[in-house]
């Protein structure tokens, strides 16, 4: 059996932008076969622009801080990181 590298893909937010939109296209055309993909944005809620959209697509989502002027992702990225034990870390 082939191993299923494990991806931590962190964005800023789940708001409209192109590092979004990018992020988006490649969860619908990624090899689930092949990528374990963790989301995470460092500010989203549950009225963020993307954040439905990239829920539907069958990944795991995580919103590390749900304040935008509170930065609990301080403490939550290193936490994540630390015990998920990411293959690769990947930052937009």
């Amino acid at each position: 059996m082939q191993h299923r590298i494990r991806v931590l893909h962190l964005i800023d937010s789940f708001d409209l932008g192109g590092g979004q939109t990018v992020t988006y296209q490649f969860l619908k055309h990624r090899d689930r076969d092949k990528v374990d993909l963790v989301l995470a944005a460092c500010h989203g809620n549950s009225r963020s622009v993307f954040l439905p959209k990239m829920r539907e697509l069958d990944c795991e989502v995580i919103c590390l801080s749900p304040f935008k002027w509170l930065p609990i992702y301080c403490l939550t990225l290193p936490w994540l990181i630390a015990f998920r034990r990411f293959d690769v870390v990947h930052c937009r």
